[in-house]
């Protein structure tokens, strides 16, 4: 009988790099960065990919679909900025089931149309497909930067500052006040009082904004960081990425962050 090993025993990052090792790449930066990175004349285009699947990555029980629409433009985009990179075009690929209504895909499309308009970048195109058990989206995002500003996830050296672009926790103490009162069977009224009251907790989780603004902010003041990298799978998992990339280890001190 052939061994069969758990996924979860590996972890996301040693999972990912048992299924890619085997590939080799011709681009300048290829798996294992928050983006591809492809030679285009003076400029670098950046390429990235993001999927959502319902029951894993979002519960519409208490996400509207707008919020989801712009949630997916932000976990997009950000791929780029965590290059350093300004994000300029995205494709999306959406699998709708018949539970859906026109009405409620064209408010999932208004939630990517102000995601588009917030941070600056073009819809050209995707697909739209049937889909028997829900709804699934995916995301591609291209972007640029130039060579001087290409920052990787390898740059990292000894004695550096690890510096994060806000606070931390708060999407995940959102999530748990959504889980909590989905169990407590909450009323429509009951509801709006909690949104109110935890308004910012709220929406870290339904409405996360990517830091668009800290790459303007570099490029103002002249600061080149080593090393970059998106931290929405939390920051430990950021900083063993950062760790296995730039052969380094990392000490963070808890009472240091935000």
């Amino acid at each position: 009988m052939t061994n069969r090993t758990q996924i979860g025993s590996l972890g996301r990052v040693a999972f990912i790099e048992r299924l890619t090792s085997p590939f080799n790449s011709t681009v300048i930066t290829g798996i294992g960065d928050d983006a591809a990175v492809i030679e285009r004349g003076e400029e670098l285009e950046l390429l990235s990919k993001v999927l959502f699947l319902e029951g894993i990555d979002f519960d519409l029980s208490y996400t509207p679909l707008e919020h989801l629409g712009l949630k997916l433009v932000t976990a997009a985009i950000s791929n780029s900025i965590a290059m350093n990179g300004t994000p300029r075009f995205i494709m999306i690929g959406i699998g709708l089931s018949s539970r859906f209504s026109v009405e409620e895909a064209e408010a999932l499309y208004m939630g990517i149309e102000r995601g588009c308009m917030m941070y600056r970048v073009e819809l050209i195109g995707g697909d739209t497909s049937a889909s028997l058990t829900g709804l699934t989206l995916s995301a591609t995002c291209i972007g640029e930067v130039t060579r001087e500003r290409l920052t990787l996830r390898s740059g990292a050296s000894p004695d550096e500052l690890v510096c994060i672009t806000g606070s931390l926790g708060g999407a995940y103490m959102g999530l748990k006040l959504l889980e909590r009162e989905k169990k407590a069977g909450a009323s429509a009224e009951a509801a709006r009082e909690i949104f109110v009251k935890h308004k910012y907790i709220l929406n870290r989780q339904l409405q996360p904004y990517a830091r668009l603004d800290i790459i303007d902010l570099l490029a103002e003041n002249d600061i080149l960081p080593t090393s970059m990298i998106d931290i929405t799978s939390g920051l430990a998992s950021a900083a063993l990425n950062i760790c296995k990339n730039s052969s380094i280890g990392i000490r963070i001190h808890l009472s240091k962050i935000p």
